[in-house]
């Protein structure tokens, strides 16, 4: 009779490693080992993957030591493990683990330290807390690849890639497209054009096609993208169910409605079938198209559910502070618009602008001068959108007029004088850009804790916080004159409690109108704000075509066509 005798993968991985095979049959194992742990977490099955890697750290500790490439190998897993779970701040832990392990070992210029290096400016991207720390990952990683593993290597590549989408989130379009040139050359040479590698750098080119609305340039790169996954992994796995929902982005903008909608049916029905789907960053991005699919097809309820549904998600997971928020305030905003809903329009206006300069104050601290303009960039049709908002509504909310002045006071003064400033503390105190990081990160903590709902939320370590913030604050006002003054935004509430009572301040904007659409005209305005008064005041002035045509030609004589415009009563009747 025979007896058979069933072993699990692990329990067969562990008996290798604590007995006496060659060294080289141990690491074979202990490498199996983690494979299998990077399968489950992959298909979020993410506590077997946790047993699985924890067994790996006891057995990598036990045999060859807490300074060792084993050891840090695995420090590196627990890192990409924590990022496939979305715990940036975790990822970011271990993956700070496995590079000091990796320097204690002496292999600062090796392809796993470059891996690490990667991995650290993907999660400070995806984190979004701090895109110089990314930037700066990257093109060390790049470097160590280049003389390490050569540049026709996976690590290279990837890491191409990853800058590439960093610039293009940051609207530096140009240096994006120049990485995602790079990355596809070197992959068609490395894997070929059929291969996932390839698909991989054709989403985010299309996402820069579609960002700068080249949407027929964009739709053959996620259908090859689909095509690509659906022969090499088949369709039931998240990465189709997201290929297939970027193909359907640029068909929803070109108005094919039916072809796009069965694409973002079949990628829900995919996503809803995986564990724990609600967290996948696709599914909130999936909400988001759907949104824009029902408001395209004037679903108006069903297009506000979905758009606050992705807002929800993507605060519970990334935190209600994270930038991907203000795209959904974004769509809410021309929703209501669209809709007459008028206050609920101010306050999605209202909530994405103070989201929108909280990130461009933090850009401006570690930005070039070149990186804040392309930053800036990426909200300049949202803030158009804004004052069309106020031409349009402004007497029905009045109270919208403080945000509009408080734009204002950032985008014209606080963006380039915050830049200067904290570079030079930088200068000046080479201490202050440690503390400073650790304020942030803080801070960071903070928001997440605050983006919990109430029964989750750990009030006592909220109140631990709190204090080093406040501790940190106080260190920082000592080093460096002026902190709270450069960290604070100024808002129209601070201007009026400096004006006196015999002054006035008038504040003057240009915009492209959108009623809802973007439309041919540049309409001028004026905002005035007395010590008296409840809000400022928005003043509709003209349109610059109505303008233009009412100015003298201009002559060889300077002042002459000045004076023609200072008596002509034709104009003084638009001013």
């Amino acid at each position: 009779m025979k007896i058979m005798i069933r072993i699990s993968p692990v329990a067969f991985f562990l008996f290798m490693l604590m007995h006496p095979w060659p060294v080289g049959a141990q690491e074979a194992a202990l490498d199996s080992l983690i494979r299998g742990a990077e399968k489950k977490y992959q298909a979020r099955a993410f506590d077997e993957a946790e047993t699985m890697l924890a067994q790996a750290l006891q057995t990598a500790e036990a045999q060859w030591g807490g300074v060792s490439v084993q050891y840090g190998k695995v420090c590196h897993h627990y890192g990409l493990f924590h990022h496939a779970k979305g715990a940036h701040a975790k990822a970011e832990e271990w993956a700070l683990r496995a590079k000091s392990v990796y320097e204690q070992a002496g292999l600062q210029r090796s392809a796993a330290y470059a891996e690490v290096l990667r991995h650290l400016g993907m999660v400070n991207f995806h984190w979004g807390n701090n895109y110089e720390k990314a930037e700066a990952y990257f093109v060390k990683a790049l470097s160590i690849y280049d003389t390490a593993t050569g540049r026709e290597s996976a690590g290279y590549c990837n890491a191409v890639l990853y800058l590439g989408n960093l610039y293009l989130y940051t609207g530096n379009y140009e240096q994006a497209e120049k990485c995602f040139k790079e990355s596809l050359e070197l992959q068609e040479k490395l894997n070929g054009s059929l291969s996932i590698e390839y698909g991989n750098v054709l989403v985010p080119m299309g996402v820069l096609f579609a960002k700068q609305f080249q949407f027929e340039s964009a739709e053959p790169c996620f259908r090859t993208n689909a095509s690509i996954v659906e022969n090499k992994l088949g369709k039931n796995n998240a990465t189709y169910a997201s290929a297939i929902m970027m193909w359907a982005w640029p068909l929803l903008e070109q108005g094919q409605f039916e072809t796009s909608e069965k694409l973002l049916q079949e990628s829900k029905s995919i996503l809803e079938s995986l564990p724990d789907y609600e967290k996948i960053p696709s599914y909130m991005s999936l909400m988001e198209f759907f949104g824009m699919y029902y408001h395209l097809t004037k679903q108006y309820e069903a297009s506000e559910y979905h758009h606050l549904r992705s807002k929800s998600l993507r605060a519970a997971t990334l935190g209600k502070d994270h930038l991907s928020c203000e795209m959904s305030l974004a769509y809410l905003s021309g929703l209501y618009t669209e809709t007459g809903q008028v206050e609920k329009a101010a306050a999605a206006f209202a909530e994405g602008s103070a989201l929108r300069r909280s990130h461009l104050s933090d850009a401006s601290r570690h930005f070039s001068e070149k990186e804040v303009y392309s930053f800036t960039t990426l909200f300049e049709g949202t803030l158009h959108k804004h004052f069309s908002f106020a031409w349009d509504y402004a007497t029905q909310a009045p109270a919208f007029t403080g945000t509009c002045f408080d734009n204002i006071l950032f985008y014209k003064g606080f963006l380039l004088n915050a830049s200067n400033q904290f570079r030079n503390v930088h200068i000046a105190d080479p201490g202050f850009g440690v503390k400073f990081e650790d304020w942030k990160k803080l801070q960071k903590q903070l928001s997440d804790q605050y983006a919990l709902s109430l029964p989750d939320r750990n009030n006592s370590y909220i109140s631990q916080l709190e204090d080093q913030v406040n501790a940190l604050e106080k260190d920082l006002t000592r080093v460096v004159a002026g902190f709270r003054e450069a960290i604070r935004q100024i808002t129209w509430m601070d201007v009026r409690e400096a004006l006196r009572p015999d002054e006035a301040a008038l504040e003057y904007v240009h915009f492209k109108y959108y009623h809802p659409q973007l439309t041919d005209s540049i309409f001028y305005a004026a905002l005035l704000l007395t010590k008296d008064m409840n809000a400022p005041l928005f003043i509709p002035l003209f349109e610059q075509d109505d303008i233009e045509a009412l100015l003298p030609p201009h002559g060889r004589n300077r002042s002459e066509y000045v004076s023609r415009l200072y008596n002509d009563h034709r104009l003084k009747q638009h001013l």
